[in-house]
Order: C-alpha cells, then structure tokens, then sequence
C-alpha cells in the first residue's frame, strides 16, 4: 500500500493540531477522547465551532447555557464563543472530535471567561433519568 504518512494520523496517541496537521489541512484540531467515572472536566469555549460525535456511552452536556442528553450516534455542535461543558455521565463516554479552522486572530485551546465559567469539576457518574430518551436509529444509514 502506498499513502503518504502526513495523510494518516493515530489521534488515539496524539491529536491533530496546527503543529502536526498535514500541509493543506486547515482544521484547528482533531482527536479522540474518554471520559469515565471521576473523570474532570471544565466549561470552555473557543475561537471557533467544535463538534463531538459520541460514539460510545450516555451523558449529559450543556452547549450556551442549554442542556442536552447525549448517546452514542449524536453530535454535539457548538458555535464559536459558545461554552460548553459534559455535567455527568450515565455510562463512560467515548467520541471524537472536530476544531474548525482559527480565524485569523483566533486563539487555541480550551478558553475561559474567569468572571462567568465555573472551574474544572468532576464529572458524576449517575443513574440513567427516567427521561433519558430511547436510542432511535431512524434514517441513520438507511435504517
């Protein structure tokens, strides 16, 4: 097999970042993460949009203020400036994640407003609520 090595990226071992991404990408970062119980986590927010595509797990997150459950199959969409933060957990949490390209005086990273956000917290493992909606794999490849 021939490809070349700047086209593939093990972000299980390290992620994707303006430091190491290939010469014509433009994404601000890329990678994978786990939160398990007594995992920590802190509101954030960034100069650009960021998605998560949960993969594995069930949880509970907050995008602008809003809160949203969380399973296997969705994808958490943030807009730029928007804080976000995962409140708890009901299973441990696997996914991936996507950073659109900085606008030209962006800055990386988890950014903080130390007057508004909260600190770094742990993450709760909690029993699944009685509201946490069924998974539906309704138009999901063809289902």
């Amino acid at each position: 097999m021939t490809w070349k090595q700047e086209n593939v990226l093990h972000v299980a071992a390290h992620r994707l970042a303006p430091d190491n991404r290939p010469s014509w990408c433009q994404v601000s970062g890329i990678g994978a993460f786990r939160i398990r119980p007594g995992a920590t986590f802190d509101p954030h927010h960034h100069d650009h949009p960021e998605y998560w595509l949960i993969y594995e797990g069930k949880g509970k997150v907050s995008v602008a203020g809003e809160t949203y459950y969380v399973q296997a199959g969705d994808v958490v969409c943030t807009p730029t400036g928007a804080v976000h933060d995962l409140l708890e957990i009901y299973e441990e949490i696997e996914g991936f994640y996507v950073e659109e390209p900085l606008p030209p005086d962006g800055r990386l990273g988890h950014l903080h407003r130390p007057e508004q956000d909260p600190p770094e917290h742990a993450v709760p493992l909690v029993p699944l609520p009685q509201d946490f909606p069924a998974a539906n794999r309704v138009g999901v490849f063809g289902a």
